[in-house]
């Protein structure tokens, strides 16, 4: 009887495969689980094709049974790790995140202001879910820390550096810059143990594999959506540079716009692009056209090109942070330091020239625009020094090369 619950699981799944928007050629469909070896080793089975199967072989049945008291109130058990399903498309990677979804669940329990403003069947049943943890521990913990600054792109930067739920157990030490945001690493813990808390007593993994299917047909439609466009050629050929992986996460429950957090490892750095929907469409989060994804993820994963080399030139940098005050009252308010400032605007024109590069000259001319809108009004400066990288790449390599010439050109800025 206990392999019941796991066939029901794999029913679902497979389900939840079928009738969908044609993938482009050469797409991978996968379905990954990483049940815990006695060595504590991470097993993971890819099936390449049209239907993700669910790898059990080895795992605790009793461990995935759902337990429940006659009341209804959910209790803390023994969970086997959750499925996660992703498509891939060249070398982009497309998923749902488990680790994201929890904490969704938690920022919107907490009534953050990062949560979508959008209305639709998958924001009910969170809240209908997980309703009666609105007091959780974590849900306090969370909105204190994101009343004093770990907010925006700290939060999901985080739980990258986790595993998946229940266990939430560091994998990548944090990084610094998370760290700061956290107001010290001793917080930083005492959120993840609550989260880890909340995990295991709201039973998160049954809610995440009862929406597998609605998770599936988000991943179709995005990845029919992006078709055949060669996103992450396209950024490695214009900065020269090259990441070990590349990962877009949908995030349902998340605003409008993205982060692009990366994670170091000792052979390779990993980076992300995690969006939020651009609207609902038939009760489903809508997450926009080609153009829009493909805009989103050179902005997005050009943090993992920028970020870094505007850490390593810091001193160069820093030398002209007096020009901040010319700006910081016209940019969105997210944006309130200097360094900050500089990669969004160094990260914006680059966007605008690929987007003259491989779309046009007119969609490029609209995204200026649009831009100078948003206060980056010295922007023109920058794309015009970019021409000249693009011209020289005989002398300059790739974009760290180039880098210092870019930092120059704020000598001329004026307010």
């Amino acid at each position: 009887m206990l392999l019941v619950p796991l066939i029901i699981f794999a029913i679902v799944n497979i389900l939840g495969c079928l009738e969908r928007p044609d993938l482009p050629e050469g797409s991978k469909v996968t379905a990954k689980q990483t049940p815990k070896t006695p060595k504590g080793e991470e097993r993971s089975r890819e099936v390449e094709g049209n239907v993700s199967v669910v790898d059990v072989s080895g795992v605790d049945v009793s461990e995935a049974c759902s337990i429940k008291l006659s009341s209804d109130k959910r209790i803390a058990k023994p969970t086997a790790e959750i499925m996660v399903p992703s498509i891939t498309v060249g070398r982009l990677n497309v998923t749902i995140d488990p680790r994201i979804e929890l904490l969704s669940a938690v920022q919107l329990l907490s009534d953050y202001f990062g949560i979508t403003e959008y209305d639709f069947s998958y924001k009910k049943d969170v809240l209908r879910y997980f309703s009666d943890y609105k007091s959780h521990e974590a849900v306090k913990i969370f909105k204190e820390m994101s009343d004093g600054g770990f907010n925006y792109d700290a939060p999901p930067h985080a739980m990258l550096h986790l595993s998946d739920p229940p266990l939430l157990e560091i994998e990548t030490e944090y990084c610094n810059y998370v760290i700061h945001r956290a107001n010290g690493k001793e917080k930083l813990d005492e959120f993840v143990n609550a989260l880890r808390n909340f995990s295991l007593q709201t039973n998160f993994g049954d809610f995440y594999s009862q929406h597998l299917p609605f998770y599936n047909d988000s991943l179709r439609n995005v990845c029919s959506e992006l078709g055949e466009i060669d996103v992450v050629g396209e950024l490695e050929e214009y900065y020269g540079m090259e990441k070990r992986s590349y990962t877009l996460i949908l995030a349902p429950l998340f605003h409008r716009g993205g982060y692009g957090p990366r994670i170091e490892n000792n052979d390779g750095v990993d980076v992300y692009c995690i969006i939020g929907p651009l609207k609902v469409k038939n009760d489903k989060p809508d997450f926009g056209s080609k153009q829009r994804l493909r805009t989103l993820l050179w902005h997005e994963f050009g943090h993992s090109f920028i970020n870094p080399l505007t850490e390593k030139h810091k001193k160069e940098v820093s030398e002209y942070s007096d020009r901040f005050s010319y700006v910081k009252d016209r940019i969105p308010k997210a944006y309130n330091n200097w360094e900050t400032y500089v990669n969004e605007l160094f990260i914006r024109a680059v966007v605008i020239r690929l987007t003259d590069i491989h779309v046009g000259e007119k969609a490029a001319k609209h995204l200026l625009e649009y831009e100078k809108s948003k206060g980056f009004v010295q922007i023109d400066e920058i794309i015009e020094k970019l021409r000249e990288y693009e011209e020289n790449r005989d002398k300059y390599k790739n974009f760290d090369d180039f880098y210092p010439e870019l930092i120059r050109t704020f000598a001329s800025f004026t307010g």
